[in-house]
């Protein structure tokens, strides 16, 4: 996360940018460079944003209308739209000074509803999920990790156990790119959210990438 007022970018991106808009490129070949250089990821999804990428895993999950979805307290006003559009419950799970998930608040939310919690890395700071996510695997309920303000390279921060880890690429962000990544768990899952995407989108499930996992 750069600081404000300082963007990670420079009038050569821009410029390069400009022209691209010009003579557009195929979003195929596009995608295919965009994933080559995944890092460590192995199921990357493209999306436009972090938060379409979140209506996505929600209608990938397909969960009946009345589940819960925990949510840190500090997020912004969308993700809680969006939870509501899909007629599940937002449920706000207090942080502590640092930052990070309180545990005595989010052991007072968790309920028989429970579906899946999403939890937001704040101010460039990756928070320690270790007791998070033994809480919630007790209960086999979800983790999504929304690391829009985190990004350093991909796979450096998020964890293994996470069904998707969301970051950003706006333009307050390092590496802006105008766009977002979603790193997916599991070649099942990356299947699910190639078929409720409205348009194609390449992914790789397998080691290589193309259009059809």
């Amino acid at each position: 996360m750069w600081i404000r007022l300082r963007l990670d970018v420079g009038w050569t991106d821009l410029l390069a940018g400009a022209l691209g808009c010009l003579s557009p490129r195929s979003r195929t070949s596009a995608e295919v460079e965009a994933l080559a250089v995944r890092g460590e990821v192995e199921h990357p999804l493209i999306t436009r944003s972090v938060r379409s990428a979140f209506d996505l895993l929600l209608r990938a999950l397909e969960l009946p209308a009345g589940p819960e979805v925990l949510l840190s307290a500090l997020t912004v006003p969308n993700t809680v739209r969006i939870v509501e559009a899909h007629d599940l419950v937002p449920v706000p799970v207090d942080v502590d000074g640092d930052r990070h998930i309180c545990l005595t608040s989010l052991q007072a939310n968790l309920s028989e509803q429970s579906r899946l919690m999403v939890v937001a890395h704040l101010f460039g700071e990756t928070q320690d999920l270790t007791d998070v996510i033994a809480l919630l695997s007790d209960r086999k309920i979800a983790l999504m990790e929304d690391c829009a303000q985190t990004f350093e390279r991909p796979g450096d921060h998020d964890h293994p156990e996470s069904l998707a880890v969301l970051y950003s690429f706006g333009p307050i962000k390092t590496a802006t790119a105008l766009g977002a990544r979603s790193p997916v768990s599991g070649a099942t899952n990356c299947r699910r959210w190639h078929e409720v995407f409205w348009i194609p989108i390449l992914c790789s499930c397998d080691g290589h990438v193309h259009d059809d996992c």
